[in-house]
C-alpha cells in the first residue's frame, strides 16, 4: 500500500490574489516579509465588512500559477505515494464566500494538476482530523506528531517558535527542490546496529525496537566523517 503525502494548497502550491486585493481596498503597497502577522486577512482589520461587500465573490486563483517545479515534483511523488491536496476554504470572519472559494479552489487543482485524482481534494478547515504519514504545510496547525512534518516557507513561519520546530520535529523546506531532495533522501537510508554495522534499507524497514538508529545519509556520511576525524 502507498504511504499517504497531505500537500496544502495556499501558500505550498501556489499563492493567490488575495494581497493585490487588499492593495487595492488600502491603496497601500506592503511587503508581507515584513509584516508581523499570521494570517493576512489581519490586515484589514476592523473593515472586513467592507472588504467583503466588494471583494466577496472574487476568485482568487484567476491567472494563478503553480509554483516552479511543483507539477513535476508532485507527478513524480504521486507515481510512489498517494497525494492528497487538502485545503480549508473558509475565512476567518467570512470575508470570502466559501462556496464560491471552493469551486475556484477545485476548478484551479483540476485544471493545473490534471494527474492527481480530484478525489484526493479534501477541502477541510481542521487538518488535524485527518491522518497522513507526510504532511506539507506552511503552517503548523496542519501538522500532527504521528506524521513526517514538512514545513514550506512562508511570511507565516518564519518566526516559528523552537518549541513547535521539536515537538512535531518539523522538517523546513524553501521550495519544491527541497521537497523532492527530501524525499530521494528519506527514502534511501542506512541502518547502524550497536556494533557499528551498517546496512542499506528503506525507511520503512527501521523496526523502532531494533537498538539502533535510522540515518538519513547526509547525516550518516557527516556522523563517520567526525568519527574519522577525531580516531586521526
Amino acid at each position: 500500500m502507498k504511504k499517504k503525502i497531505m500537500v496544502d494548497m495556499d501558500g505550498v502550491i501556489c499563492n493567490d490574489n488575495f494581497m493585490e486585493y487588499v492593495e487595492h481596498f488600502l491603496n497601500k503597497k506592503f511587503d508581507i516579509e515584513r509584516e508581523r502577522i499570521y494570517f493576512r486577512q489581519q490586515l484589514i482589520s476592523g473593515k472586513e465588512s467592507e472588504f467583503k461587500s466588494i471583494y466577496e465573490n472574487e476568485n482568487l486563483y484567476e491567472g494563478i500559477e503553480i509554483y516552479p517545479k511543483c507539477y513535476e515534483v508532485l507527478e513524480r511523488l504521486s507515481q510512489k505515494y498517494e497525494i492528497y491536496i487538502v485545503t480549508a476554504y473558509i475565512w476567518q470572519k467570512n470575508i470570502i464566500n466559501p462556496s464560491q472559494n471552493l469551486k475556484n479552489k477545485f476548478s484551479f487543482l483540476s485544471e493545473k494538476l490534471p494527474f492527481l485524482n480530484p478525489k484526493n481534494f479534501i477541502f477541510i478547515n481542521d487538518k488535524r482530523l485527518l491522518d497522513f504519514d507526510f504532511r506539507i504545510d506552511d503552517r503548523v496547525s496542519g501538522f500532527k506528531e504521528n506524521s513526517v512534518n514538512i514545513l514550506f516557507s512562508n511570511f507565516c513561519n518564519k518566526n516559528i517558535e523552537n518549541d513547535d520546530m521539536r515537538k512535531y520535529k518539523i522538517n523546513r523546506v524553501n521550495n519544491w527542490e527541497d521537497i523532492e531532495k527530501f524525499f530521494s533522501d528519506y527514502e534511501n537510508v542506512d541502518f547502524v546496529d550497536r556494533e557499528g554495522n551498517i546496512s542499506s534499507v528503506t525507511k520503512s524497514d527501521c523496526n523502532p525496537s531494533y537498538e539502533g538508529e535510522c540515518y538519513n545519509r547526509t547525516r550518516l556520511i557527516k556522523t563517520l566523517k567526525k568519527v574519522n576525524e577525531l580516531s586521526e
